[in-house]
């Protein structure tokens, strides 16, 4: 079953940075796994700043120009309960740290 894209406001538990007002989510069910879907636009410049602040990045360490910092994907086994989640908040936050050596 494929559930089309839809639309819904943010909520206090989306993260912070999250300054904007939509978010596109979407799903789909194959063999026993739920695929889940979330888009959200690419950060401004004042949301990549912070974002640079919160990962204590070095002056010559740049986060990429297109951030999509809100983008999560979701695979959910629904026998065995099994969830991993791939998000790019968590991404980012891995490259930092391999690149905090870097000046």
């Amino acid at each position: 079953m494929v559930t089309t894209a839809s639309t819904r406001a943010l909520s206090a538990a989306d993260p912070p940075h999250a300054t904007t007002t939509r978010r596109d989510e979407s799903s789909l069910e194959a063999n026993g796994w739920r695929f889940y879907c979330c888009s959200e636009p690419a950060m401004n410049s004042d949301e990549r700043r912070a974002m640079a602040n919160a990962l204590h990045l070095k002056p010559l360490v740049h986060l990429p120009e297109m951030v999509f910092a809100g983008n999560i994907t979701t695979l959910e086994h629904a026998r065995t309960g099994l969830v991993i989640r791939f998000r790019a908040e968590d991404a980012l936050q891995m490259w930092a740290h391999a690149h905090a050596d870097q000046e």
